[in-house]
């Protein structure tokens, strides 16, 4: 509306006048403001053009034209953290040296342009690689720094914090990029971080930043000073982060990767009870951190920091001695992952189909839309103001998710299920939680009533790391806590890990993570003789998610694995677990126990892709095999090379869908993972990529015929083509006949080890061959 609004008023104000200035100014700010909102680039670009056009004019008051010059400058940074593409931060530069030139001296925003005059050139230095950083930039980059904090207080407000803080991060981006040989650059970054820090208020929303970065620098200075072994070298540092922690200004990002580095200070001198309250403190904060910052850099940041904390709170739990606490933690910090990480959340779309509740369930996501406002509002025309209003927006969604808990049948709704429930989970069989973090390599057994914890010390991060790096698609090493530990307190993190040897990697997993398991659980009793191998679920959780439990078997003892010795799947959470079972009991294969129920199967294959991907010439013959094999049971449709809105609406018709086709896995927005098929381009006789989302499959979360899956797509890691074929036919083989089965879930789990087992034995010595092929789910 307002920007309708500034757009008519230009166009109705006469040619060159001051009105006609303003408006277009007021146009201009407000496309800035509408991208600092939302985020959206389209906003940006605008904001980028209409200001540079702005800044171009002649504008006989000097004044409004350095204002104006600041402005763009401000959104063309803006512009640089969105597109890291550097030639906007230069055309920054030169908007805020222009805006410097047209300012009065005495006018109060030279200091503050002076400031962005230090930190824009330090950002392009700290991004800069050797061979393009230039040291004369950073030099006067401190230049302009150092005649920033020289601005006397006006009227009480001093900006003067803010710029010591711009001054230190300066020297200390220069001591880092030029080797750490300088202990003088790291010391005058203490020492202006120090005068910000004691010159800003209790109550500056700034002063969560200020504390965390004068804490950096005193860790970075006790291991350049070697006396790291010393507890109280830090006191100091932890006493600050403990401080960011408690704040009340809900910066809560920020309050939590403090949090973090205060538990590892903690846990190197034995306070592991000290470190449990602090982190039990800073769990409380996830629920306001939000999915949608503004930089995919923030967005990946947050789904790290919120999944690694959560794990290494399960760590630190146990090992005070706290099984089910672990687990309900661990729980949590899942399901504010999940909530903040995938906009149709089945639990809000549940809430909103409700007559009674949607109108609690539109308030709820109209509050938690205004927290997509970015935390940090340095140089933001809204300043204060829009700070207040995200505060305001959270204490409005802590009020719906009271209401909406209340409701009967809503009372865990986005946060982890009630113990009694988890419990009740691992009817069918047990649950097994495997945790692995910087603080130790843990089981949380669910087994019926009982929640125990066993300890796996010989399970080495290092190694769960290596095997990451190596086989999982989409890994990125410093998503791990040990990465981001290290480099907080060491900074000597190294540039590449030794590769693990792949075929070596099932009997190490089996000799310190699944061996130990069954022996606790008793699996080798329960699996002898005639009866069938017990049902079991396992959850990967910090650098042991991804793992491929099933496939851990014993180098030196034939039949001593875990496909043989269970019939395995995996959940990402007991919750997601819960959910499953509930969703699958409404199913019409288990809702229609009769028999005589005819299912419909349709197979979506793209044998070709756009987009560079490669060709899946075997995607044929799988669709082939797999309605032959179905087709004396089920309805078979088969739906080459769709375009993603053909593929859901068959998903919306069928029983069984089965892809053969690409994947792709989002790390920094997990709702934007997909499926590559294709749509027409606009080029003749082209293909484009189309996109069937996970956001766009959750909105069918609550389709009543969906039952089955099979996604043929490289989900854990590269998968030769012909094997996906072989596997399916098995599959379906097995699978025709679970309509008749007393337990149709189980079978269903069965069905696909089975499949896989006649995979390994034509080659057991290539177990990433068969391992890529997991079940999920009830």
């Amino acid at each position: 509306m307002a920007t309708r609004s500034f757009d008519q008023a230009l166009r109705l104000s006469p040619k060159d006048s001051k009105t006609q200035l303003l408006a277009l100014n007021n146009l201009v700010d407000t496309f800035g403001l509408t991208f600092e909102w939302t985020g959206e680039t389209e906003a940006l670009d605008i904001a980028v053009s209409r200001h540079r056009d702005l800044a171009a004019l002649e504008i006989s008051n000097a004044i409004e034209w350095a204002d104006i010059l600041t402005n763009f400058g401000n959104i063309l940074l803006h512009a640089y953290d969105r597109y890291s593409r550097r030639e906007f931060a230069y055309e920054a530069l030169q908007a805020f040296s222009k805006a410097l030139g047209k300012y009065p001296k005495d006018h109060i925003d030279v200091a503050a342009t002076q400031s962005l005059l230090c930190s824009t050139p330090t950002e392009i230095y700290r991004d800069s690689e050797a061979e393009q950083k230039k040291e004369e930039d950073i030099q006067k980059a401190i230049e302009y720094g150092f005649l920033s904090v020289e601005e006397e207080p006006v009227a009480g407000v001093s900006r003067v914090p803010l710029r010591r803080h711009v001054l230190s991060e300066a020297f200390l981006v220069k001591w880092d990029k030029d080797g750490r040989c300088n202990d003088g650059d790291l010391t005058e970054a203490i020492h202006h971080s120090e005068m910000g820090l004691d010159a800003t208020l209790s109550n500056d929303p700034d002063r969560a930043y200020y504390l965390v970065h004068h804490s950096n620098l005193l860790i970075l200075k006790t291991f350049q000073d070697g006396v790291e072994d010393c507890p109280s070298s830090f006191d100091e540092p932890l006493e600050l982060l403990k401080e960011t922690v408690s704040l009340p200004n809900r910066l809560a990002l920020l309050q939590v990767t403090a949090a973090r580095k205060a538990i590892e200070i903690l846990g190197k001198q034995g306070r592991w009870k000290e470190a449990k309250s602090l982190g039990l403190d800073a769990m409380e904060l996830l629920p306001m951190i939000c999915g949608r910052y503004l930089r995919l850099h923030d967005q990946q940041q947050a789904i790290s920091h919120t999944s690694g904390f959560a794990a290494e709170i399960c760590s630190l739990l146990l090992k005070v001695g706290e099984p089910e606490e672990a687990l309900r933690q661990l729980e949590a910090g899942r399901a504010m992952l999940l909530w903040f990480a995938m906009d149709n959340s089945d639990e809000v779309s549940a809430l909103a189909a409700s007559p009674r509740h949607r109108d609690l369930a539109n308030e709820f996501t109209d509050a938690k839309s205004k927290l997509r406002i970015p935390p940090h509002l340095q140089g933001s025309p809204l300043g204060e103001l829009k700070l207040r209003q995200r505060w305001e927006a959270e204490a409005h969604l802590s009020g719906c998710l009271g209401k909406i808990r209340e409701i009967n049948g809503y009372h865990d709704f986005l946060s982890e299920p009630s113990m009694d429930r988890m419990k009740s989970c691992s009817q069918g069989g047990p649950i097994v939680v495997v945790n692995i973090s910087y603080i130790s390599s843990d089981a949380i057994i669910v087994n019926g009533s009982s929640i125990r914890a066993i300890s796996l010390p010989s399970l080495q991060l290092e190694k769960a790391i290596a095997f990451g790096a190596e086989m999982i698609s989409s890994f990125s090493l410093l998503d791990f806590p040990v990465q981001r530990a290290a480099k907080v307190l060491s900074r000597k993190v190294p540039k590449q890990l030794a590769q693990p040897s792949s075929s070596s990697f099932p009997d190490w997993l089996w000799t310190h993570c699944v061996r130990p398991i069954f022996d606790e659980i008793n699996i080798f009793d329960v699996s002898q003789g005639e009866r069938k191998p017990p049902r079991m679920w396992w959850i990967g959780s910090g650098a042991a998610a991804g793992f491929p439990f099933h496939a851990a078997a014993s180098g030196s003892e034939p039949g001593r694995d875990a496909l043989s010795l269970s019939i395995p799947s995996y959940t990402p959470s007991i919750k997601a677990l819960l959910r499953a079972k509930e969703r699958s009991s409404r199913s019409r294969p288990l809702a229609n126990e009769g028999g005589g129920l005819k299912l419909d199967l349709t197979v979506i294959t793209m044998e070709t892709t756009p987009g560079g991907h490669a060709d899946l010439p075997a995607a044929k013959a799988e669709s082939s095999i797999v309605r032959k094999v179905a087709e004396r049971r089920w309805n078979c449709a088969n739906l080459p090379q769709p375009t993603a809105r053909l593929a859901l609406e068959a998903i919306a018709k069928s029983d069984v869908i089965h892809f053969a086709c690409h994947s792709v896995a989002d790390m920094a927005d997990p709702s934007q993972s997909h499926l590559v098929l294709e749509k027409p381009s606009e080029k003749a006789n082209a293909k484009d990529v189309d996109k069937l989302s996970l956001s766009q499959l959750l909105a069918l979360e609550r389709a009543p015929k969906a039952w089955i899956a099979f996604l043929s797509a490289c989900s854990l890691w590269k998968v030769e083509d012909e094997i996906g074929v072989d596997v399916a036919r098995a599959f379906y083989e097995n699978v025709i006949d679970v309509e008749a089965h007393a337990d149709k879930d189980i079978g269903v789990a069965a069905a696909l080890r089975e499949a896989v087992m006649k995979m390994r034995v034509k080659d057991p010595s290539s177990w990433s061959k068969w391992a890529a092929y997991i079940h999920s789910g009830a």
